[in-house]
């Protein structure tokens, strides 16, 4: 399964220029409601790190 390592293709802006090559997807409201969703996501994980090294 995954770890913490980097995956270009399923993480932060590199994910988002993809999505911007298929006007389809770039388009559609689910797509944009997840990316939305795993910006939050993305968003809250490296305050949580951040919190944690700071321990």
């Amino acid at each position: 399964m995954y770890n913490e390592g980097e995956y270009p293709l399923a993480t932060g802006e590199k994910g988002k220029e993809l999505l911007s090559y298929v006007p389809y997807y770039a388009n559609h409201p689910l797509v944009q409601e997840a990316v939305r969703e795993l910006e939050q996501l993305e968003s809250q994980q490296k305050k949580a790190k951040k919190r944690g090294r700071e321990r």
